[in-house]
């Protein structure tokens, strides 16, 4: 899961315009085409690790891996929701 874009997508329509200033439309599709949902949630049932699940929406979120304190916050964080259901 060590994939970096070096840019956070959101921005692309930006570092286009500074280069070519009548940029219109930025479309993006991942290598390989589009994943249909319920391949993708069959991929994540199948993962089995609720952070590395959470780790996944991070990385797409932000474009780079989540560092050790990021991976160790999202696990305290669902301890916590653990722990509370556990006692509802």
């Amino acid at each position: 899961m060590e994939r970096r874009l070096g840019y956070a997508p959101h921005t692309a329509m930006e570092r286009l315009r500074a280069v070519w200033p009548h940029t219109i439309v930025v479309e993006r599709e991942p290598a390989g085409g589009l994943v249909d949902a319920a391949a993708d949630r069959a991929h994540l049932a199948g993962t089995g690790d609720p952070i590395e699940i959470c780790s996944a929406f991070v990385e797409w979120v932000d474009s780079t891996c989540p560092t050790r304190a990021q991976r160790d916050t999202l696990s305290s964080a669902l301890e916590a929701v653990v722990a509370e259901e556990m006692t509802a």
